[in-house]
Parts: C-alpha cells; sequence; structure tokens
C-alpha cells in the first residue's frame, strides 16, 4: 500500500464523505505528497539489520522537515474548506 494510499484509508476514517467527497480527498491527499522527492513520502532505512534498527525518513518534503508530512496536507484541506466571510459580518478593528 503506498502512502496516499494508506493515508487516505485513515483520514477516511475521520473526515466523513458529507464533508468532503471521498475523490476529494484523495485529489488533496495526492497533491499533497506529489511534490515529495521520493515515491515512498517517508521511507525507511536500515541502519542495522541483526538488531531490527530502522530509520523513518521525514525529511524528503519541499523544505526538507518533518513538518513537510503533517503540513503539506493541512494547507490543501484548509483552502478546500475555506469559506469567506458573510457579507453582514461585523467588521472589527484593533486599537
Amino acid at each position: 500500500m503506498s502512502f496516499s494510499e494508506l493515508a487516505f484509508e485513515i483520514f477516511s476514517l475521520y473526515i466523513a464523505p458529507s464533508e468532503i467527497e471521498p475523490s476529494a480527498l484523495r485529489r488533496i491527499i495526492d497533491r499533497s505528497y506529489s511534490k515529495f522527492r521520493v515515491p515512498d513520502v517517508t521511507p525507511t532505512v536500515t541502519l542495522n539489520k541483526d538488531k531490527k534498527i530502522h530509520l523513518l525518513e521525514l525529511f524528503h518534503g519541499e523544505t526538507f522537515a518533518f513538518k513537510d508530512v503533517a503540513l503539506q496536507f493541512l494547507g490543501y484541506i484548509a483552502s478546500k474548506s475555506y469559506l469567506p466571510p458573510p457579507r453582514d459580518m461585523p467588521k472589527f478593528r484593533l486599537r
């Protein structure tokens, strides 16, 4: 199972189809992780096979930081769910 397929399965447990259609959720996930430099998105590297020590690489995103794994998706999901404020909403000023 690919990273995107696994992400879809997990996110589908928490995001109802009435909130975001499954096909739209799949597109958001695919777009979120399409810019990662490796197809696995978060590959593992074996450091010591005998001791079964592995390392999860979280730096293959756009900014080379672990935050890309969560924030790429969050950015796309936020832009999908953004609704402009109602026209009759009062405007507040900071003094």
